[in-house]
């Protein structure tokens, strides 16, 4: 039995990415989203160190931007909390330590008068807050 379960995850784990790869993913897809946001590496490199500064608009338009790019957040603002559950499902056990309650505290939906770069900074900030060895950008 054991050795079954084996097979069925190995083609799983092959395929997994490391942090490298998934790093370099993410750079390609930042700086798809410099000419629109005025960021640059440095304001990833701020955004990977958990800065979140809600003052900041070139954070924030650049988070916005990720998000959309990869699918967390569509053009209308809303967010895709299935999405982010299934790309960060492998990394977060959802059954122990009240994550589930945390995940789901994060990812609520936006109110209306929240602008939704803001949002979705918030949204990042607390997941960081609560998973920090999770990369989500």
């Amino acid at each position: 039995m054991k050795f079954l379960l084996v097979i069925a995850v190995l083609p799983a784990v092959l395929n997994a990415l490391s942090v490298e790869e998934l790093t370099a993913r993410a750079d390609i897809t930042h700086k798809n989203c410099f000419e629109s946001t005025n960021a640059n590496m440095n304001t990833v490199a701020k955004i990977r160190s958990h800065d979140f500064s809600e003052d900041d608009s070139v954070v924030r338009e650049q988070i916005f931007c990720y998000s959309q790019e990869v699918g967390y957040i569509n053009s209308k603002g809303e967010m895709n909390q299935e999405f982010m559950r299934r790309r960060v499902s492998p990394l977060i056990n959802f059954a122990e330590n009240d994550n589930e309650k945390k995940f789901s505290e994060c990812t609520r939906p936006r109110d209306s008068v929240v602008p939704v770069d803001l949002f979705i900074t918030r949204l990042l900030k607390c997941l960081y807050s609560n998973f920090p060895s999770v990369m989500f950008l």
